[in-house]
């Protein structure tokens, strides 16, 4: 299995046809809670929003996504 790490945009992989996204099971003690994921959702939308600096963009630190044929892997 070849690995590759690559800066991809939140567009980019919501645009994945297989956007089947998953945490698997070892993940389950990083959970956020409901105000984290309300946090997170206001916190893009304004970037969203917001006149840009030209090469501005939006990052998290990091997020490692896996793809496979049937599953995206978070």
């Amino acid at each position: 299995m070849s690995i590759s790490l690559d800066l991809k945009t939140i567009q980019e992989i919501l645009n994945i046809e297989n956007n089947n996204f998953y945490i698997p099971s070892y993940q389950k003690g990083y959970r956020w809670d409901k105000q984290q994921v309300i946090d997170l959702l206001n916190d893009i939308y304004e970037f969203t929003n917001k006149k840009k600096i030209q090469g501005e963009f939006y990052c998290l630190q990091p997020v490692v996504v896996l793809f496979d044929e049937d599953n995206t892997e978070i």
